[in-house]
């Protein structure tokens, strides 16, 4: 659902360029979450979903309940952010993003202190599940979530369109670029997590959130 938002302003290329930056953040979360904790996604519920019924099926209950937190806390995620964007005034983002820092910053305090475990991360999962209350419709394309199977297939559908001169690239790109961020971002996070290690793979999305949350804040206070 896409509900008005003071980004609803902002110039075409700037709405895409903010959503890009937090499709990356999702991808950089999940590429570490996905080291941390040995193959379960924190913003890919899809592939999450296949796991937990693969490993039902193999009698695997451990790695189930592993995955079925990631599930329950996505989707809690989820949840608590929709109820904030339809009681919310001004429908920006800010609160979004802002709680979505403090909600990584649990889980970096949680392993610092006690060690690397599933427990320890589904903060992760609870922050993705929030900020895909983010998520808009430019040009058509529904854009900036975490997970990017439908932005996949729309470049491809676009792609084809354009080709065949049924539709212009305007239509395909913001699907394209969301595919790219995601990718890089996950890429960024990986590389953060085995060359600079836990502590900074997991204050970088915090510093992130919340420079995306002050942008929002001012995108807001601008009438």
């Amino acid at each position: 659902m896409n509900l008005p938002s003071p980004v609803d302003r902002l110039p075409v290329p700037a709405q895409i360029a903010l959503l890009a930056l937090q499709v990356a953040l999702a991808g950089y979360v999940d590429g570490i979450g996905w080291l941390l904790l040995g193959g379960v996604f924190v913003s890919f519920m899809s592939g999450n979903t296949t796991q937990l019924a693969v490993a039902l099926a193999s009698g695997q209950h451990s790695w189930a309940a592993q995955v079925g937190c990631a599930l329950g806390a996505f989707f809690a995620g989820v949840f608590f952010g929709a109820v904030m964007r339809e009681r919310s005034r001004t429908r920006s983002h800010a609160l979004l993003f802002a709680i979505a820092a403090m909600v990584l910053a649990v889980s970096l305090v949680m392993v610092r202190e006690f060690g690397v475990n599933t427990l320890h991360l589904l903060p992760l999962a609870f922050a993705m599940g929030l900020l895909n209350n983010a998520r808009r419709v430019v040009n058509g394309a529904a854009v900036g979530g975490t997970f990017v199977t439908g932005a996949f297939v729309g470049f491809a559908q676009g792609a084809a369109r354009w080709l065949l001169r049924k539709a212009p690239a305007a239509e395909f790109i913001p699907y394209a670029l969301s595919w790219l961020a995601l990718c890089c971002g996950a890429l960024a996070g990986v590389m953060a997590l085995i060359h600079a290690g836990d502590d900074v793979a997991l204050v970088t999305p915090i510093i992130w959130a919340g420079a995306l949350a002050i942008v929002h804040q001012i995108i807001a206070m601008r009438r």
